[in-house]
């Protein structure tokens, strides 16, 4: 699974149209599977943090989770492939469970496409053992970009406004304040570089660490850069004193595939939860076209958690979830030996 990219692969495309879908393959959608009834497509990826070392740095607690935006860009390049159509969009994203990864060794994942109302398709991302029921950790359904952006503002116009009369912040001050409540984001994963805000949004440089692009080519949405939206949601609804996981969003809309340098604008919802922040995020290329839309955020923050260790592996990440009362359900922590599942 080797392979080196040139910076080239995150070349920023902002000025030109996608005419033709894209070539490439992502890396994280594996390889085909055989298809079970009912699926139009499946493929199966085996991730650990050998083969994708960038991963090694996106930990809660100190264990090393795959991001959401990891799953988001799975569900993506499905979607691509199946449908040979791009851009595309993913609507009602939901992430069901959080999937550990081992320091050593691979986890299995599988990406299947199901026929839904209409032409409409729906995507999961699940694993499991060998003979043992499939655990999902992601789902959503795939639409078309057809019609306009949805945001109904002029996203640049107010990142510029922002940017102009905002308090600048570095993006370190956020790192440091996240990793002392166990939101561990190592070097690949501190892509945001400068914030500027005030109380209606924030605005960041985006700038992806060569760590994270010098691995392979065919990237739709870099976790990286996806993940450091979301993150912006954070810091723009001011989560700084607790630990938080991406619970879903109401749509991921990708215009064109994201580059190694840009700017992201995020605002948060008024009248959200204070315990589930809820917020719109857009990844902007230089000329200020949007290329990626992620709205209706959701943060599930977390409740501190326990430092002692069960079975030689710390249990923090299974008691905070303990509690988990999400929008969709339950954030359970699945699957390696040692660790328990998180129940209601």
């Amino acid at each position: 699974m080797g392979g080196i990219v040139s910076p080239g692969a995150f070349e920023d495309r902002a000025d030109r149209s996608s005419t033709n879908p894209p070539t490439a393959s992502s890396p994280l959608l594996g390889h085909p599977s055989p298809s079970l009834p009912g699926e139009v497509g499946a493929w199966t990826v085996e991730l650990g943090v050998d083969a994708f070392p960038f991963l090694a740095d996106h930990r809660l607690r100190g264990t090393v989770v795959l991001p959401g935006a990891a799953m988001v860009e799975m569900a993506l390049a499905a979607a691509t492939a199946s449908t040979g159509s791009h851009p595309c969009a993913l609507d009602e994203v939901k992430f069901e469970r959080i999937c550990v990864l081992s320091p050593t060794g691979v986890r299995r994942l599988r990406v299947a496409l199901r026929a839904g109302r209409g032409a409409d398709l729906a995507v999961t991302v699940a694993g499991g053992s060998p003979g043992a029921p499939a655990t999902a950790h992601a789902t959503a359904k795939v639409m078309p970009c057809t019609g306009p952006s949805g945001a109904q503002f002029d996203v640049a116009a107010h990142a510029s406004e922002v940017r102009r009369a905002g308090a600048e912040i570095p993006g370190e001050t956020f790192y440091d304040s996240w990793r002392a409540v166990g939101n561990g984001y190592g070097p690949t994963f501190r892509t945001l570089r400068h914030l500027w805000r005030r109380s209606d949004g924030a605005v960041a440089l985006l700038s992806a660490a060569p760590a994270a692009h010098a691995d392979r080519s065919g990237w739709l949405a870099h976790p990286v850069i996806l993940d450091a939206a979301v993150q912006l949601v954070a810091a723009t609804a001011g989560v700084t004193d607790q630990a938080f996981v991406w619970a879903g969003c109401e749509r991921v809309r990708l215009a064109d595939r994201l580059p190694a340098e840009g700017q992201a604008y995020a605002r948060a919802r008024r009248g959200a939860d204070a315990g589930q922040p809820v917020g719109d995020a857009f990844v902007l290329g230089p000329t200020g076209r949007v290329l990626a839309e992620i709205t209706g955020v959701r943060l599930h923050l977390l409740r501190a958690g326990s430092s002692r260790h069960r079975g030689g592996k710390t249990a923090a990440v299974s008691e905070a979830v303990d509690e988990s009362r999400r929008y969709d359900g339950r954030i359970l922590v699945d699957g390696d030996p040692g660790w328990r599942h998180a129940r209601s």
